[in-house]
């Protein structure tokens, strides 16, 4: 009987090693599988966007976070005061993997806000931090068209300066594009008490320009004729003025009134010669320039060089 049970004791244990060795699994050798990789679920995502606010600092700051494909759905908005930090909180799933997909509205409450759009992705958790915004009042914009005027070509590569009327201050230079495009903005804080021009510099091609700039609704829109007509260029000899201020008369004598005083790079038409003296009429742009009149007058022979 004690054999039996021993024989018994015996084949247990032997069965019970082999069971044991069935389980262990093969190890992980760190030369065999050198990179681990572990994927962790965030509960929320924080969204972080910085800002400066340029002169006035609105009331507070509304921001709306919503998708390109449908803006009008909100999935969080959240009010917050001016000087305080913008951050959101939302949970992963309801932000768009698409690349910049995800959308920031973001509109400061107060008297003419610019209000500002940021698209984003959401590929960067758990932090977004997004690039550092301005809050200012919608600027004062000026744009318009430099257009030639005896063929209606655009005008490229012209310098445009916006100039304060009292103080001959530049608040602004540009170039026109190859379309004869520009656009100047103002802040809105350099209005107050201001009146403006825009100065159109022709490069010696063209005579400058200096115009008037009236805003409606925070915009001015226009459209600056260059050079002379075409049916000035038939009529005579094209000549451009060398001397600044120089006088243009009513008569050839010297006492004659002075009508204005032309500038270096005007251009006169000259259509008669009485000695030195040449006669001829300049083109005045009307209003907003999109008329022209002819002034006409006498200039010294000193004062012109012919047109090649």
């Amino acid at each position: 009987m004690r054999i039996k049970h021993l024989i018994i004791a015996v084949y247990l244990l032997l069965a019970g090693c082999s069971l044991t060795s069935e389980k262990i699994k093969e190890p992980i050798l760190l030369d065999r599988e050198p990179v681990i990789r572990q994927r962790y679920e965030y509960e929320s995502v924080g969204i972080s966007l910085p800002y400066t606010i340029e002169d006035q600092a609105p009331d507070s700051i509304n921001v709306r976070l919503t998708l390109r494909s449908d803006p009008s759905l909100t999935i969080l908005e959240n009010d917050f005061p001016a000087g305080s930090e913008i951050e959101l909180f939302v949970p992963p799933d309801q932000l768009d993997t698409l690349a910049r997909e995800n959308l920031l509205i973001v509109t400061p409450a107060g008297d003419g806000f610019e209000q500002r759009e940021i698209f984003f992705s959401a590929g960067r958790l758990p932090v977004i931090d997004l690039e550092t915004i301005l809050i200012r009042q919608l600027p004062y914009s000026i744009t318009g068209w430099l257009i030639n005027r005896r063929d209606q070509a655009p005008v490229a590569g012209i310098d445009i300066e916006l100039l304060a009327r009292s103080k001959n201050l530049n608040y602004g230079t540009t170039v026109s594009d190859s379309l004869g495009f520009f656009r100047l903005e103002l802040r809105a804080a350099h209005i107050q008490g201001n009146d403006f021009n825009l100065r159109v510099i022709g490069g010696g091609e063209y005579p400058d320009l200096v115009i008037p700039v009236e805003f409606i609704d925070r915009e001015c829109r226009l459209k600056i004729l260059l050079g002379l007509s075409l049916a000035a260029e038939q009529e005579g000899v094209t000549c451009r003025i060398t001397n600044p201020a120089t006088t243009f008369r009513t008569g050839p004598e010297n006492g004659a009134d002075i009508q204005f005083f032309l500038a270096a790079g005007d251009i006169i038409v000259i259509t008669k010669v009485a000695g030195n003296r040449y006669y001829g009429f300049v083109e005045v742009p009307v209003a907003d320039t999109h008329e022209i009149q002819r002034v006409f007058g006498w200039v010294n022979e000193e004062d012109i060089l012919r047109q090649p």
